[in-house]
């Protein structure tokens, strides 16, 4: 349940996009039994042609790299790949996208991903 009344000024928004203009949506498979890959996960692209949500070794400039715009459970259906929406070129909110393996992006992660065409702004509140 969303809560009706909250602090003024605070920002506290649930969306990745920081600006929706020239964003790039694709639809890419996710790697089966991976459990619940969160929405804001990065995901790099395995040999298989899957997606895998990736940690901190994975954000590399020979990997292809998105972030999955929805929540989605791969156990469900643990033989066939679950497609997701995902971003594979757009900015986003800093503080809504993570790694499997670490809380904040590095400053080398952030630089593979913006030549990728992922670029990150903070969220910006009123104080």
């Amino acid at each position: 349940m969303s809560q009706m009344y909250g602090k003024i000024g605070e920002n506290k928004p649930e969306y990745l996009l920081a600006d929706p203009q020239d964003a790039d949506m694709i639809a890419v498979p996710l790697k089966p039994k991976q459990g619940v890959v969160p929405r804001g996960m990065i995901a790099y692209r395995t040999a298989t042609g899957q997606y895998a949500a990736a940690e901190e070794d994975d954000v590399t400039e020979e990997n292809s790299l998105v972030v999955i715009d929805e929540r989605v459970d791969t156990d469900l259906e643990a033989t066939i790949a679950e497609n997701a929406r995902a971003f594979r070129a757009a900015r986003l909110v800093r503080e809504r996208v993570i790694l499997k393996d670490a809380d904040t992006l590095t400053r080398e992660a952030e630089l593979i991903l913006r030549k990728q065409g992922l670029v990150f702004e903070p969220i910006h509140s009123a104080e």
